[in-house]
């Protein structure tokens, strides 16, 4: 076998062969951005970007061409010297790689998916009392599922979907004085434990007490100053969450960053973007940006927080801060959907054991685990999630950009139009999404040749 080394982080990835084929039959559609190409994997939701010798050299990998063969025919055939090719293949497979196309993974039909996400709104209680708060400040909840009673749910949904993915969160969960036995419950099962959490909790005993049981943290940080997150979340609630971040890091826990752009930051946000970045950079964090959704506390003033101005500032925001260093690869190595969750698949349990498709819409609850089965209420939340998915829906059935966008959210297209299941998506937004596809793939590709340099 004849090989080529490269410069990729995986060791078991090294090396390709260059006289074997690549496993590169998957549908692939290109656009021409910026005098290179950007290539959509629609089924996998992934993407590249190569340059236009990396093109010819593309359309013969995908007809089982070896990447030897593919050289030479296309040298042949265009006249490009086979040193032009050989750096194109090289930055080709590279992109491929990255976009995580060269991996065993399968992707798995949505319409035959099983939920394998078990989300716990584990308390209604919060320290912090945030304006764009999903929580409704008039709906009234119920008595608070007791541990007992959380436990079973973990036992149960194990059987049910196997060791999965289950995330804790409130209100503010290190508000309950069991949340430490929760975790530790979870994670012995066998579950991937994700804490979603405000920050101002975390200490260094917490974290020492937590580090082995979960998989990840997420953090909400909604300014990059302490006058835009204490806008948002109160007086003195930068600092505290800002340590909590580099504490995180300093466990070596694998963090998120969730960035919620309101009329309230989005000023600060935006001019101090590099400066958010150099703090995060050092985390490795991943970064998820949203724009506040219409509901909760954020629906009471819906008439000042609804404005297109805050969807392109979260969408300035995000490309500036992909193509910051540290922080591009972190945003190109994320799961299938990458820009909006669609609403699925997942079970989202509140605090009182009602249970959603989508914890954010009043109408999406499937029933109360104390009124009903557990394996009931999962039984239907799986339904409706399959009946939802984009594949389901007309407007998006032939989008390149279906497994990527998940058909937006859910709550913005039934608050928007009254149908969860319609899109809310134009020519100018999806050609704005082709254009950061690009920004975050050349920016991944930039810095992962740059760390992975040989000397």
């Amino acid at each position: 076998m004849i090989s080529a080394r490269m410069n990729i982080s995986n060791p078991a990835s090294l090396v390709f062969p260059l006289d074997e084929p690549l496993p590169l039959g998957m549908p692939l559609s290109l656009r021409e951005i910026r005098s290179s190409w950007l290539a959509i994997a629609p089924e996998q939701g992934a993407w590249f970007v190569t340059d236009n010798p990396g093109k010819l050299l593309l359309g013969r990998l995908r007809t089982g061409e070896s990447p030897l063969s593919s050289v030479v025919s296309t040298s042949l055939e265009s006249g490009v010297h086979p040193t032009v090719l050989l750096a194109s293949l090289h930055r080709l497979v590279r992109q491929i790689y990255l976009a995580g196309l060269l991996s065993p993974e399968t992707w798995q039909d949505e319409s035959t998916l099983v939920v394998r996400c078990l989300h716990v709104y584990a308390t209604s209680q919060c320290n912090l009392r945030c304006r764009h708060c999903y929580r409704a400040p008039q709906r009234a909840h119920g008595a608070e599922l007791t541990t007992a009673e959380i436990l079973e749910v973990f036992r149960e949904f194990c059987r049910l979907a196997g060791p999965a993915n289950v995330v804790l969160s409130g209100g503010e969960p290190l508000m309950r004085d069991d949340l430490f036995t929760l975790l530790e419950a979870a994670a012995s099962i066998g579950h991937q434990v994700a804490l979603f959490t405000n920050g101002t909790h975390l200490d260094e005993a917490t974290l020492s007490a937590i580090a082995p049981w979960v998989a990840s943290i997420q953090i909400s940080l909604d300014g990059a100053s302490a006058a835009g997150h204490d806008a948002v979340r109160g007086t003195g609630a930068f600092a505290r969450t800002a340590k909590a971040i580099q504490l995180v890091g300093k466990f070596g826990i694998p963090l998120d960053v969730a960035v919620t752009v309101n009329p309230d930051n989005f000023e600060d946000l935006l001019q101090n973007t590099v400066r958010l970045a150099a703090f995060l950079a050092p985390t490795r964090a991943h970064i998820r940006v949203a724009v506040v959704q219409p509901a909760g506390q954020a629906l009471l003033s819906w008439s000042d927080v609804c404005s297109p101005g805050l969807v392109k500032a979260a969408e300035q925001l995000t490309r500036r801060l992909t193509i910051q260093p540290g922080i591009a690869e972190a945003a190109y190595r994320t799961p299938r959907r990458r820009i909006s969750c669609g609403y699925g698949p997942g079970l989202h349990l509140d605090s009182d054991g009602t249970v959603y498709v989508c914890r954010e819409i009043e109408g999406f609850a499937v029933g109360n685990i104390r009124e009903i089965p557990f394996s009931l209420a999962y039984e239907r939340v799986q339904v409706q999630y399959r009946a939802t998915t984009v594949d389901t829906i007309e407007e998006c059935r032939g989008c390149d950009l279906r497994h990527i966008c998940s058909g937006g959210c859910r709550i913005q297209n039934k608050i928007l139009y009254g149908d969860p299941r319609k899109p809310s998506c134009t020519a100018a937004s999806r050609a704005d999404v082709y254009h950061q596809l690009y920004d975050v793939a050349m920016a991944a590709d930039d810095e992962e040749e740059n760390d992975h340099e040989e000397p």
